[in-house]
């Protein structure tokens, strides 16, 4: 920090460019000076906790007005408005059949894919419980399946 980016009183220049000790007039001026700069600077945290204080409840706002704004933009989803045959094909899809080998595939592990699908909303649990042959395998053993149908 240089003496000319302050606005420093001109006796107190040669201070910040030595290490004399400051007279006792001089160091006067540096109390009264330090004061009114900490009275400054109190002001200025005051107000930049005021603005942050602000900015809080903007973002806060903000993220309701998100969240909001994200439940309505769900509404449009395209994937609403796939039927449930069209679901319940994508579901056949996705699981283990007779001629595919699939190393587990027990449909009542609470962690197989029908359990999962039927997690994700209502309607989905709907499709996956009415169609039998998500359900139709059962695990044996560490690497074996039984087709129930």
């Amino acid at each position: 920090m240089s003496p000319e980016s302050l606005s420093i009183p001109a006796s107190l220049v040669p201070l910040f460019i030595s290490n004399d000790a400051p007279h006792p007039s001089q160091s006067a001026v540096v109390e009264e000076v330090l004061r009114a700069k900490q009275t400054e600077l109190s002001k200025l945290e005051h107000d930049i906790k005021r603005v942050e204080s602000a900015l809080n409840a903007l973002q806060t706002n903000h993220d309701n007005l998100q969240a909001e704004l994200d439940g309505y933009k769900s509404i449009l989803s395209p994937i609403r408005r796939v039927p449930p045959e069209v679901l319940g094909e994508i579901f056949l899809y996705l699981v283990p059949s007779a001629d595919k080998t699939h190393p587990h595939c027990d449909s009542l592990a609470r962690i197989s894919l029908p359990w999962k699908l039927g997690q994700i909303c209502c309607r989905w649990r709907a499709v996956a419980l009415s169609l039998s042959e998500l359900w139709a395998f059962l695990d044996l053993g560490p690497f074996r399946c039984l087709i129930l149908f």
